[in-house]
């Protein structure tokens, strides 16, 4: 099966606070060139920090990428180490390559690929251009389902068994390797490896409970989450990107708010993607899908000091004056908020990617992806979050017509703080709540006869509520506290 893409003309297109932009092309020299228009003299640093990213990025995939940290790297060389900038944060590096401001912000923002504040993460986020800017962007032509369509066309090749709806409340161990999956209604799926993509917190704190790992994880404590507003608008935007970013005038207040007032940022940088640049199938005609996305932190909406709807109001005026403003052009917006991505997904406490890189050596800390026996359990990666497939119901001319918003779950929300963490030894505690209604662990048991294997979880483009036409308006419910739990 061969799926041909359609490479984006620009990777990014910034407006930072002054309303100058920077367009990123994949071309180095073009994107030196760009550098060296917004910021006289700036270009040969531009080059000499693409330079040092290509480096990085080759030292990482010797080392942090060629398997787990547990697992001696076979091709690691004596001057990685000092490849990745150890011991300096990602902000560090922006200041020591450019002069400009602008450009230190343009950096730093490479943080968010990972859910980290750039003033502690690690320098080495910083090897992210190199793989923008050697490989290019890339666009899936009728957006990412399409994947996923593909992929269970292959799994059904493989004669492989999905099961669709099949929650899974514990992975049942012993003699030091998995024995099965036991899943909500009682049964049971036998297995001998066991592939979990859910947040590594939900799997060592409830599925798999292992105090040590779920220390290592709490340490870290959770990324940033995301607050999405989804919407349909009305005409075409003249010069509009696929991918746009609109920079806070100040990038240490944001991430401030962020991580240590726990509060979502009051200048937040917004984040602007739209498909139908691209892909017009992504949007009936004469109208466009937007996607607009603000780091939040992870925590539940209902200790916000203002309200999701309050929060989307404001956003929408950063919009407009930044330049988009879309007053009379919205047909609908929907709202994803931190308490969705916990309750879809089992995000710890919403984080998008489960623990944070905080400190210049946070990746040496990061969680094993192994499990009790190399051979036992994997987790596959970090939190996952897809909200796109409400762009192809449009697209294909659902129209929406509600005008009221349901929660995710009736339940009141279940909150991980940072200041409250994961804690290890509440496995009998929260079982109950986990077989009955808890979040889904999308897990896939695979035996190992030859060409079979088993597919448990919820369906990945499960419609959360009803469309909407006009702007909604959401019910935050209070969190469940529980022993040891504190505000903040």
């Amino acid at each position: 099966m061969r799926r041909e893409l359609v490479e984006l003309r620009e990777l990014c297109r910034y407006r930072f606070a002054d309303g100058s932009r920077l367009s990123a092309h994949r071309d180095p020299e073009r994107m030196a060139a760009e550098v060296e228009r917004l910021a006289p003299g700036q270009g040969a640093r531009w080059r000499a920090f693409h330079a040092w990213a290509r480096g990085c990025l080759e030292a990482s995939t010797r080392t942090f990428f060629a398997g787990p940290l547990t697992r001696p790297p076979s091709e690691a060389r004596l001057s990685d180490l000092t490849a990745v900038a150890p011991g300096r944060t990602l902000a560090g590096l922006a200041r020591r390559a450019f002069t400009d401001r602008r450009l230190r912000q343009y950096v730093a923002r490479y943080a968010t690929y990972a859910g980290s504040n750039p003033y502690r993460a690690p320098a080495a986020l910083g090897c992210i251009p190199a793989i923008e800017h050697d490989h290019g962007g890339w666009y899936v032509p009728g957006g990412l389902p399409t994947l996923a369509d593909d992929l269970a066309r292959l799994l059904e090749e493989a004669q492989v068994e999905v099961r669709l709806s099949a929650r899974v409340c514990e992975v049942v161990a012993g003699g030091g390797r998995v024995r099965a999956v036991r899943l909500a209604d009682g049964g049971e799926v036998g297995c001998e490896v066991v592939i979990v993509n859910t947040d590594a917190a939900e799997l060592y704190g409830h599925l798999l409970p292992d105090r040590r790992r779920l220390r290592r994880i709490a340490a870290l404590g959770p990324s940033s989450s995301a607050f999405l507003l989804l919407a349909g608008v009305e005409g075409r935007t003249e010069g509009l990107a696929h991918h746009s970013i609109l920079f806070s005038a100040d990038y240490r207040a944001e991430f401030g708010d962020l991580f240590e007032h726990r509060r979502p940022p009051r200048d937040p940088t917004v984040y602007v993607g739209c498909a139908s640049v691209d892909d017009p199938s992504q949007a009936p005609e004469g109208a466009e899908a937007w996607t607009m996305l603000v780091n939040v932190p992870a925590r539940d909406p209902s200790r916000w000091p203002l309200s999701p709807q309050a929060y989307r109001d404001l956003v929408l005026e950063r919009l407009a004056e930044r330049g988009h403003d879309l007053s009379g052009r919205l047909r609908f917006v929907d709202l994803f908020t931190p308490a969705d991505l916990r309750e879809r997904y089992g995000a710890w406490g919403g984080a998008i990617y489960g623990g944070a890189y905080s400190g210049p050596l946070a990746p040496s800390a990061a969680p094993a992806t192994g499990g009790r026996g190399a051979a036992c359990t994997w987790s596959a990666a970090r939190s996952t979050l897809a909200a796109g497939c409400r762009w192809s119901r449009w697209a294909a001319g659902s129209s929406p017509t509600s005008s009221t918003e349901t929660s995710p779950s009736e339940r009141p929300p279940r909150e991980v703080d940072h200041r409250a963490r994961p804690r290890p030894g509440r496995r009998r505690r929260h079982r109950g709540r986990q077989a009955g209604q808890g979040t889904a662990a999308q897990t896939a048991a695979c035996s190992r006869a030859p060409g079979h294997g088993r597919g448990l979880g919820r369906r990945a483009g499960e419609e959360r509520g009803a469309s909407h036409r006009a702007l909604p308006e959401r019910r935050a419910g209070r969190p469940r506290r529980r022993r040891g739990d504190r505000g903040g």
